[in-house]
């Protein structure tokens, strides 16, 4: 009985055959869910072949691509520079803390000291030949260390050496004593990079008004209504005649209207030890401790020293007037490190970021003190002819022309 209910079931229900239709039907579907439930184990085959047929780097290939990294880095690298307003704005405050201690020193001496200054030994001192000094001269960063509260270091030159310990003025003490005040973060802009084996070169002027000339007994070397800072120093080959002092009554034009320092990327801690191309002292101090201006004709290029000026080849006389007193005050130009740029601080104490786009007439007119007196220097090899110096004499600043 139960034999025939098995075969009774199996009639109902016969096995389903596989033939090869069936198979290759099933066979397809297997492949079909497999694409569909492993599309990342698909990928990671056909990356893995890939990788499989493909080549490594040849050397070729390596040199090229670290020379375009190379050149990358040199494009890179100059920018980082002055990476950004940090820079600047570090710079600037080096800037005020120079021109207050300058701003100080006038309300002690109701003067501004000059670019140049005439340091007073407490006793005579002897230099390398033998020679007996109560004076010497020296830059205006040396004369306010005292108002950088670097008495010490004022204290160092008053004895005339480098240690305290003698009484003997050489350049090897001199050196010492420069390299002490060079080393001093406030003179230097961050963004400045250079390397001077002098180890004397700062970021910042003094507005020294025109190029100076050889004083008289009647005349000075520059008038006081073309700038702030004059030379103090009595010199008997360079500056031998009247010495004038500078203070803010003179300053016509507004203190807020009147540059007081300025950034020159060629600015040095001049002192005696400097020296020409040709080896001999090079006694011009005004191109490494100030910087000037010029009253270039109106249809004249941009002169030498205007903002970020780098300037024609030398000898145009609209370009580089000869200036055989001087050599090299092509120098004594606003400069600096910033892009587009020049810090400056303003006699009312003020700072500002000075567009290298800024009319050159407008700079000038913030260099003089008094525009409406602005006069060559007397003698002056320059061709700063009358007519040249109309524009500054009937010039009205706008705000607008410079902040």
């Amino acid at each position: 009985m139960a034999g025939g209910l098995e075969r009774k079931s199996e009639a109902l229900n016969p096995p389903r055959r596989l033939t090869p239709a069936r198979i290759a039907s099933k066979g397809t579907l297997r492949v079909f869910n497999a694409h569909m439930k492993s599309p990342d184990k698909r990928r990671r085959q056909a990356a893995t072949s890939a990788r499989a047929d493909r080549p490594g780097l040849t050397k070729v290939e390596v040199v090229v691509i670290v020379a375009v990294l190379g050149m990358f880095a040199a494009l890179i690298v100059p920018a980082l520079q002055d990476s950004g307003p940090a820079p600047r704005v570090m710079c600037m405050n080096n800037m005020r803390q120079l021109g207050m201690a300058i701003i100080i020193y006038e309300n002690s001496y109701h003067a501004y000291p000059g670019y140049l200054n005439t340091q007073r030994f407490n006793t005579p001192v002897l230099d390398a030949d033998g020679t007996l000094h109560a004076t010497w001269p020296v830059g205006w960063p040396v004369t306010i260390l005292a108002q950088l509260d670097r008495s010490d270091l004022a204290r160092r030159w008053q004895r005339g050496d480098a240690d305290g310990a003698g009484t003997w003025l050489d350049l090897e003490n001199n050196k010492l004593l420069m390299e002490a005040v060079w080393s001093q973060e406030y003179l230097h802009c961050p963004s400045d990079f250079r390397d001077r084996p002098s180890g004397q070169a700062f970021s910042y002027a003094v507005n020294s008004g025109q190029a100076d000339v050889r004083s008289t007994a009647t005349t000075p070397a520059d008038w006081l209504a073309n700038g702030v800072f004059v030379n103090r120093y009595q010199d008997p080959d360079l500056n031998p005649g009247l010495i004038t002092k500078m203070s803010p009554h003179h300053i016509r034009d507004g203190l807020e209207h009147t540059l007081l320092l300025i950034e020159n990327y060629n600015a040095a801690l001049w002192d005696h030890t400097f020296r020409d191309s040709a080896g001999r002292p090079d006694l011009y101090a005004e191109k490494y401790l100030g910087c000037v201006w010029w009253a270039a004709p109106i249809e004249a290029e941009q002169p030498l020293w205007c903002v970020n000026g780098t300037g024609p080849a030398r000898g145009g006389l609209s370009t580089l007037p000869p200036h055989e007193f001087q050599g090299g005050i092509e120098f004594a130009r606003p400069s600096s490190s910033h892009r587009g740029g020049v810090n400056v601080m303003f006699c009312d104490s003020s700072n500002q970021f000075l567009s290298d786009s800024i009319d050159y007439t407008v700079y000038c007119l913030l260099m003089s003190s008094d525009g409406a007196q602005t006069a060559p220097p007397p003698g002056s090899p320059f061709p700063n002819i009358e007519e040249n110096y109309s524009r500054f004499r009937t010039g009205i600043l706008v705000e607008d022309d410079f902040r």
